[in-house]
């Protein structure tokens, strides 16, 4: 064992420590050389500097001196702790497990160890382990809450629903009579919903609808507390119940997807939520119902985008497909959204039922906007040049996710000359409208124009990156003129 430090060195000793914690690793081995000066085989001090290497990216020297510092005080728990942090860091779990052990043996009510054992160990999925390694803290320090729910944790993971319940009602009862729910009401609301959950998992349904009625006043998230509430009543079959409260949360956010997804499950009597209907069956009774109870959601939301673009996932009928797309994604065309295909395209995934539907409206679209009218089918407006841009970056992205390269192609180049045309009249407009000095700098920017799209016209474009280029700087010249003005 190695010899205890005299006072000068000890201090600093821990100044190596608060150096380390601080991250002034530099200046902790500069205190770990004095210290080593003097006691050269302070197994320790060894280890620490060698942990400081370790933060300096310098590995064969930090592990060369650890195992030094174990060899020269093997029951040091710091030696051995520090030993763990080293192959923790490396990511070899197993190693820093047993390392941490090693140290425990020597200091077996260390909680710091003890805490970074028990990290690993839920890291790795040591359930059992784990569940033992919180018990000893819980044992340690029963006043600290966070103890208590670690432990109860530990046995939720195990599933052992009665004991984790057991657990909170025990801390439960150690806060009877105290300040905690007033001083701390939310940390206080959230170990009751906690306790909900635990008797949900454990099939508790009933159990649970009735302790999250008692606890309603001390509950702070009150959105959590009917959200919760609703879906123990979809499982509980109490489906005209469950519908009221999901309308009631959807007053609240009408985007949210989950909420959605129990309010259809309730519509259709159903104790299980779907929230993507892509890959599901749906039956014509069940697309009725859903376009039905849509048709109304869209009345009382109409801005609401979720309302708009979630019937496109369990449309069927080609008919109620083409009228909820159209209504759906023109608008975006419209405006120029290039976000518009991250939104669409799992109905373009293998097997989808929408995905030939989608390539059909697309192909439609094009055919009416490049037409004499110049309009989206069923529409007398006559669309600016933009919007067939757009329409066509759309069908490249589709026939891109679908696998059709030479489509892309096509689709690509098209995009280009629309670019450079509405570009090129929109610079003209202006420079007959102002006949002065800018003329000068309108002429250089088209000749700069002209150059660069017959360059990316005549080469093959594969990539969107160079749409987006265009359009920008398409954006850029049209912004100079709005300026100029």
């Amino acid at each position: 064992m190695a010899p205890l430090l005299p006072v000068k060195e000890a201090t600093l000793f821990k100044s190596i420590v608060k150096h380390y914690e601080g991250k002034s690793y530099k200046k902790g081995l500069r205190a770990a050389d004095q210290v080593l000066k003097k006691f050269p085989e302070h197994g320790e001090t060894m280890a620490m500097k060698g942990l400081l290497l370790n933060c300096l990216d310098k590995k064969a020297e930090a592990y060369e001196l650890v195992r030094q510092g174990v060899k020269f005080d093997i029951k040091s728990q710091v030696c051995w702790h520090v030993y763990g942090l080293l192959y923790r860091s490396d990511r070899d779990y197993m190693q820093a497990i047993k390392c941490y052990r090693g140290a425990l043996r020597h200091d077996p009510e260390n909680s710091k160890i003890l805490q970074d054992l028990s990290m690993l160990q839920v890291q790795l999925r040591l359930l059992p382990d784990f569940l033992e390694t919180r018990r000893k803290l819980l044992a340690l320090k029963p006043t600290s809450r966070m103890h208590w729910f670690t432990f109860a944790s530990a046995l939720h993971l195990l599933k052992r629903y009665s004991q984790a319940i057991g657990v909170v009602e025990a801390y439960e009862k150690t806060v009877e009579g105290s300040d905690e729910p007033l001083r701390e009401p939310y940390e206080y609301s959230e170990m009751l919903m906690y306790k909900n959950q635990l008797l949900e998992e454990g099939g508790r349904q009933q159990h649970a609808l009735e302790h999250l009625d008692s606890i309603k006043e001390k509950v702070v998230d009150v959105v959590a507390w009917k959200q919760k509430r609703a879906q123990l009543l979809l499982q509980l079959r109490r489906f005209a119940e469950a519908r009221e409260l999901y309308l009631e949360l959807l007053q609240r956010n009408p985007e949210q997807f989950g909420w959605h997804a129990g309010l259809q499950a309730a519509e259709l009597k159903t104790p299980t939520a779907t929230e993507r209907w892509l890959s599901a069956k749906v039956s014509p009774e069940a697309e009725a119902t859903l376009k039905a109870l849509y048709g109304d959601l869209q009345t009382r939301f109409p801005r609401s985008q979720a309302c708009k673009r979630l019937p496109l996932d369990f449309a069927r009928e080609p008919a109620y497909f083409a009228a909820t797309f159209d209504e759906y994604a023109r608008p975006f065309v419209r405006k120029g959204v290039p976000s518009l295909f991250a939104d669409l395209k799992p109905l373009c995934a293998e097997g989808s039922p929408a995905r030939a539907q989608f390539g059909e409206m697309l192909e439609s679209w094009l055919a009416a906007l490049e037409g004499a009218a110049g309009a989206f089918p069923g529409s007398t407006e006559r669309e600016p040049p933009s919007t067939i841009m757009w329409t066509r970056v759309l069908a490249a992205q589709y026939y891109d996710a679908c696998g059709s390269s030479s489509q892309v192609d096509i689709y690509l180049y098209h995009v280009c000359i629309y670019i450079y045309i509405y570009a090129y009249m929109y610079i003209n407009v202006y420079i007959y409208k102002y006949i002065n000095i800018y003329i000068c700098i309108y002429t250089c920017i088209c000749v700069y124009m002209y150059i660069y799209i017959c360059i990316y016209m005549y080469a093959y474009i594969y990539t969107y990156i160079y749409i987006h280029t265009h359009i920008y700087i398409y954006t850029y010249i049209c912004n100079i003129g709005i300026y100029i003005t």
